[in-house]
């Protein structure tokens, strides 16, 4: 259809287009297909895949069970018993705001996958799931990630409705100024505030390393460092009670 267009014939003929389009399909074809020499290369794909999982949800067990054991004997490891209550006190208060934090986000980018896969279907686009989870992906970064996202989803409506792209930049763009006022403000006031350089440098890290487990992990762990360090920071200057000030436990 874009080659027999009288606006992209020429460009679609010389990007040689048709045959490109060729080659993917027959690789996702081949790559999907589920045919018999096929099969004694799935099945250690999947015992695989199936032995992750076990040993994620073994583990998350494990930690729920023996979280707090542990926490308690990381702070007997200082000998002073005010600075076991600090640190006592950094690890929960820390732990608590990036799970609300890791929470109030998730909650977002499944709002924003609604959304864009909601608008996606109505423009009638192509791929709108994978369009929505990368639009929802990117708006966990904060400051930007809506914007750029917001862009993404004008490029992808360019040859199905070109007059609408710059009317949905300049909308992410108001998207993005409303939700870094009225939301990511508010959500950081309740959990912890996450800068988009850091969670942008980690993500690659993460993801250089184990994928997208990689990024899972090291977000996760960058976000509990930063409200360690805002919980240390905050009992220093005597913005919260400090846990270690007190007489017998009493602050």
């Amino acid at each position: 259809r874009i080659g027999a267009s009288e606006r992209y014939a020429d460009l679609a003929e010389r990007l040689d287009l048709k045959d490109r389009a060729d080659q993917v399909t027959t690789t996702l074809r081949e790559d999907v297909s589920f045919d018999a020499d096929r099969l004694g290369e799935l099945a250690p794909a999947l015992a695989s895949g199936a032995g992750d999982v076990f040993i994620v949800w073994l583990f998350s067990v494990m930690l729920l069970a023996g979280g707090p054991p542990i926490v308690d004997a990381f702070g007997r490891l200082f000998p002073s018993p005010d600075t076991q209550a600090r640190v006592h006190a950094v690890i929960v208060r820390a732990h608590r705001r990036t799970a609300r934090y890791v929470g109030l986000m998730t909650v977002r980018a499944v709002a924003v996958f609604v959304l864009t896969y909601g608008l996606s279907l109505l423009l009638d686009l192509r791929v709108p799931t994978v369009l929505a989870l990368a639009v929802a992906f990117l708006s966990l970064f904060p400051c930007f990630g809506l914007f750029v996202g917001g862009v993404l989803f004008a490029i992808s409506t360019a040859l199905r409705s070109p007059d609408l792209v710059v009317p949905l930049i300049l909308a992410a763009l108001l998207v993005q100024a409303c939700d870094v006022v009225f939301v990511q403000r508010r959500i950081e006031r309740w959990s912890v505030a996450v800068r988009s350089f850091v969670l942008l440098v980690v993500t690659m890290l993460g993801w250089s390393l184990e994928g997208v487990r990689g990024v899972v992990v090291a977000t996760v762990a960058v976000i509990f460092v930063m409200a360690a360090v805002e919980e240390g920071l905050a009992i220093r200057d005597g913005a919260v009670p400090d846990p270690g000030s007190g007489v017998d436990g009493e602050l």
